[in-house]
């Protein structure tokens, strides 16, 4: 095992023949493709690697640094089948501490004062082992740091049978928490902490697992990952103890630098046992030249890419996107920015030939734009005709994503449609999200895939599923995620890398959600009862909550109006001077989407005013005596930040026992019980603080009367108005008439998750 390149001496004796042969060696290095560990850094400092070590060997009980500066000191080992140096299935080298033995470094202390200070440097860390037979989980098993009798934690690292901790001087337990790692036995492991230089604004801790980046954690600047000292028993040290689980080490690396990515994985890449491997892992992971994602590896098979991609060729201005007619002269190619920026492209999918999507039957798909490829713009000059084009129209989608560097993206194809998984009814609407704002790029279309599976799984169906009896009818916005290449012409073959986005059903695509038969659209071989009234109206609907800013759509009125005269009110905008009507600053028709007059929403007004009512009579309401604003849920006013309510006495008393008790009665009148509390947990469990009014989507299939659908279950939904019985308790007085508020049962949907588990965007 060379570490190093240069002169070596190979010495053969042979003992009978009382001979010696001696040759001079010459170790290159490596210049293949490969990673390997480069041992000629300046910046490492410690590597420990069990290569070439055995049980047979006179040096067994040590192990020597790369550099031979300092060696580890290996105690209560048996050499034997209990402990000591083994090679694992895949003819990786390892040592093996069990039955009590244990590893130290005493003369290596890589958080010592003066040894390592992350404000000049930087630090990286690399651990490369497997945990079993773990006795007790809350004990260390591997250890570089030093507690004081108080129990202060220096900065270091430990790792337990389930944790792995990172402490820097001031995150030390007592002031703040470590960086911290779940664990799992039996199971080769190897993590990688990159600690940047914290001359910069926003110094990061970096953690891979197994070479690829699984968590970033912000560090304060006057911080410094220096151990200052401890009463413990190895200050500062290594030490890894077996006495309370087998620990297995495959390798140490510690360097004075952050390193970079692909040094961290390629560090990972050269650990790995077999050559055949190593090369797997390599090309999986090998989509960069000159630092940028290339097209080329995502188009060679033999590199078996495990993600789909899609090449976007054009981007001339189209100057309408139903008509699909080219735009004024002089406009370039480019990507959209904004909503009314339309692009003609063409439109290329492709599937891994291999792996998860090749199993489940993706398909391919292509959609070619008639302008011809390596022209200039001016040979679509509208001078020659304004001739509509087939290929796809794209453009920016969102509202405060508009103002990110990376957009979301709308493609509407005109000749064909794409199916976002197999079995999905194909649509001619699709909409690419960057998710520029959550960084792993998973919560948003990742939650959709899973509550859709969950509903799936307790067998709670929306009336379109119930009535197309399809798996393939969804309630969230499913996808997968893609790469995504754009080209102007695509005449060179070179296409640039704009991104990993999720490729999404866009919301306004009625056939995946069971909103198929819309008003414009009258399927004649429907059921009349499913999605249509006694008058031939089509009563499907669906309502997006736009803006949590707004009063309407968090059930609350303006200032010195009711709940309905807000809804109604006919706004002027300021700066368009165009005149809009109070729900639509709430509420957006996602089907049918041109609903924005009067009237359009009365459905979801009685669910909505009903609301209010009961908001109202619970917290009751207040008047704050600065500006005359009503408030509703709250003792502060939210205009007046400095004005407090607490002692400003109720223009309406609250109301609780009665406010909760018409909830519980009235509730099945307006909303599916399932999916009401369905979605109530589901935020719950995922902290989806930014669903629980705006990114809600209201959906109803219109009335459920006896044998809707053919279920019997389906009841026609009414209450009793309640009554205040002799223990003060309110119940339902069956002698008054049955109260029936109107014909839409709600169904709320998820949408736009990506603020969820602590990330607050």
């Amino acid at each position: 095992m060379f570490e190093k390149k240069g002169n070596y001496t190979l010495s053969l004796t042979v003992i009978e023949l009382n001979m010696t042969y001696t040759e001079l060696l010459t170790i290159t290095e490596y210049t293949g493709k490969l990673p390997v560990i480069d041992t000629n850094r300046d910046d490492l400092e410690l590597y420990l690697n069990p290569r070439g070590k055995s049980n047979d060997s006179t040096d067994r009980h040590m192990w020597a640094n790369f550099n031979g500066k300092f060696s580890a000191n290996l105690n209560n080992f048996y050499y034997g089948t209990i402990n000591g140096w083994f090679t694992d299935e895949n003819g990786v080298s390892y040592l093996k501490l069990s039955q009590g033995a244990s590893l130290t470094l005493p003369d290596y202390r890589p958080f010592a004062t003066n040894a390592m200070d992350s404000s000049k440097y930087g630090m990286t860390i690399e651990l490369d082992f497997k945990l079993s037979s773990v006795l007790d989980y809350d004990k260390d098993l591997i250890r570089c740091m030093s507690t004081d009798e108080d129990g202060t934690i220096y900065a270091g690292f430990r790792i337990t049978g389930n944790k792995a901790y990172l402490y820097t001087s001031l995150k030390n337990g007592s002031t703040g928490d470590p960086v911290v790692l779940n664990m799992v036995e039996n199971q080769r492991i190897k993590i990688t902490y990159v600690i940047e230089k914290n001359d910069v604004d926003f110094p990061m801790v970096l953690t891979y697992l197994d070479g690829i980046i699984s968590n970033v954690s912000k560090y304060e600047k006057t911080d410094r990952f220096v151990d200052a000292g401890g009463d413990g028993a190895t200050p500062g040290t290594l030490t890894i103890n077996s006495q309370y689980g087998q620990v297995d080490i495959y390798g140490i690396r510690i360097y004075s630098a952050a390193l970079e990515q692909s040094v961290v994985l390629g560090n990972y890449q050269a650990s790995l046992g077999s050559l055949e491997e190593r090369e797997a892992n390599f090309k999986s992971n090998s989509i960069l030249t000159n630092n940028k994602v290339d097209l080329r590896y995502m188009e060679d098979e033999d590199y078996k890419l495990e993600i789909p991609y899609i090449k976007i060729t054009g981007g001339y201005k189209a100057a309408d996107k139903k008509a699909m007619t080219m735009g004024v002269s002089g406009d370039k190619f480019a990507l959209p920015v904004g909503k009314k920026d339309f692009r003609l492209i063409s439109f290329e999918l492709k599937y891994p030939k291999t792996g998860y999507f090749a199993e489940k039957g993706y398909e391919d798909f292509k959609e070619i734009c008639t302008f011809e490829s390596g022209k200039n713009e001016t040979s679509l000059n509208p001078a020659y005709g304004e001739t509509p084009l087939t290929g796809a129209v794209m453009y920016a989608q969102g509202t405060s994503s508009l103002e990110y560097p990376v957009k979301n993206l709308r493609v509407k194809f005109k000749s064909k449609k794409v199916s976002v998984r197999p079995g999905m009814e194909a649509v001619d609407l699709i909409c690419l999200k960057a998710d520029f704002m959550e960084s792993s790029g998973s919560h948003n279309t990742g939650a959709a895939n899973f509550v859709d599976d969950v509903y799936k799984m307790a067998n709670m169906k929306t009336p379109g599923q119930e009535y197309y009896n399809d798996e393939d009818i969804v309630t969230s916005i499913k996808g997968h995620p893609v790469a995504v290449f754009w080209s102007p012409s695509g005449s060179d073959g070179t296409y640039e890398y704009i991104g990993k986005y999720n490729f999404n059903l866009d919301k306004a695509t009625p056939e995946p959600f069971g909103f198929k038969n819309t008003p414009k659209e009258y399927d004649a071989d429907a059921p009349e009862k499913f999605g249509w009234d006694e008058n031939g109206k089509n009563t499907i609907r669906c309502f997006e909550y736009l803006d949590n800013s707004v009063k309407v759509c968090n059930f609350l009125p303006k200032e010195g109006k009711t709940y309905h005269e807000t809804w109604y009110e006919l706004v002027t905008d300021p700066t368009t001077k165009k005149t809009h009507y109070g729900w639509t600053e709430g509420f957006e028709s996602r089907h049918v989407e041109d609903l924005v007059d009067k009237n359009d929403a009365d459905c979801i007004y009685t669910m909505a005013s009903w609301v209010n009512e009961l908001a109202e009579m619970r917290y009751g309401t207040k008047i704050c005596p600065n500006c005359g604003e009503v408030m509703v849920t709250s003792q502060r006013c939210s205009y007046c930040q400095d004005i407090d309510l607490t002692d400003i006495e109720y223009t309406k008393a609250p109301r609780v026992a009665e406010a909760n008790a018409r909830f519980k009665n009235e509730y099945q009148c307006y909303f599916n019980k399932d999916y009401l509390l369905g979605y109530y947990l589901i935020t719950n469990m995922l902290l989806m603080i930014d669903s629980r009014t705006k990114n809600c989507m209201m959906a109803s299939w219109g009335p459920e009367p006896d044998g809707f659908l053919g279920k019997s279950d389906f009841k026609e939904k009414f209450y009793y108005p309640l009554i205040q019985n002799a223990d003060g308790d309110w119940v339902p007085d069956e002698t008054q008439p049955a109260v029936k508020p109107g014909n839409y049962i709600w169904y709320p949907i998820f949408y736009d998750m990506d603020t969820m588990l602590g990330v607050d965007n």
